[in-house]
């Protein structure tokens, strides 16, 4: 797997890189994934922010043990109210990465971080 692009996370054995963004109207943004854990995990947005406004995106990773993939986060073009967020300047996501059986008491919650979107 090509593992480039601009890391955003990497600690506990969890790598995710961000290997970009497109908006043609859908606006996505494509991350690799790893786990080098003994059991598996899921990387689920927590928060995100367009534009500076609070956004809703469709994210849900399965990082199995030992595994790489690329998935597509897919953000709604609309802030929380409903409100048009017009061409997308700025993008800051936080993640929430729990056990893989998502009953975990105790997920890592990241800081927001800077996704590059030109």
């Amino acid at each position: 797997y090509d593992d480039s692009g601009t890391l955003l996370y990497e600690e506990n054995g969890i790598k995710i890189v961000c290997q970009g963004f497109t908006d043609d109207g859908n606006p996505i943004i494509y991350l690799y994934s790893t786990g080098e854990l003994s059991e598996g995990c899921v990387v689920e947005e927590y928060e995100i922010y367009i534009n500076g406004k609070k956004s809703r995106a469709d994210f849900c990773n399965w990082v199995f043990p030992h595994t790489r993939n690329v998935a597509e986060m897919n953000i709604s073009d609309k802030d929380i109210d409903g409100n048009e967020l017009g061409n997308v300047e700025s993008i800051q996501v936080s993640f929430k990465i729990s056990k893989e059986n998502m009953a975990d008491p105790h997920p890592v919650k990241t800081q927001l971080l800077e996704i590059p979107v030109k």
